[in-house]
């Protein structure tokens, strides 16, 4: 009877263990994910600055990334992503990025390194109070092989939000 209570203790005690330790895993795996909220509240200029720190991919691995933009103004804007790296990790040339609109609008297809020498000008117009959504998708290719391996980024993402004066 005791050998009993004893093999069923051991089993509960080390799924117990294989459980914590997964979800331990999912917990650290997903911490450099983001979902920013952004509020639009006056006419002025907005400038909001999303930090993305060690981010690593492995061959066919994608992390996607959403910045949600309310507005409690009606109207047109020009919404700028300015994407300055802080540390080259070597990542950058091995991550494609996709940069769309929740309602499909692509903005940009292209590599990470593309990005930290440009900005990228969204234009976007508003209902009051109704969000949308900027959608990031960081990528890496299954072609890509072991000279990614050990790579990642640090960099900012600058939101510049401006009222489109010719409205």
């Amino acid at each position: 009877m005791r050998k009993g209570i004893l093999t069923v203790l051991i089993v509960f005690t080390v799924s117990f263990i294989a459980f914590a330790g997964y979800l331990l895993y999912y917990i650290i795996s997903t911490s450099n994910d983001f979902s920013e909220k952004v509020v639009i509240r006056n006419e002025g200029e907005i400038i909001k600055t999303i930090e993305v720190s060690n981010l690593s991919l492995v061959p066919s691995e994608s992390k996607v990334y959403e910045i949600e933009l309310v507005s409690i103004h009606e109207g047109k804007f020009f919404v700028t992503l300015d994407y300055e790296e802080l540390e080259n990790g070597g990542l950058s040339e091995f991550v494609f990025v996709s940069i769309k609109l929740d309602d499909g609008i692509e903005y940009y297809n292209g590599y990470l390194q593309d990005l930290f020498g440009d900005d990228l000008l969204l234009n976007m117009c508003f209902e009051s109070n109704v969000s949308q959504k900027i959608i990031i998708t960081y990528s890496m290719p299954v072609e890509v092989g072991n000279e990614a391996k050990h790579t990642y980024s640090d960099f900012n993402i600058n939101i510049i939000i401006k009222r489109n004066a010719g409205e």
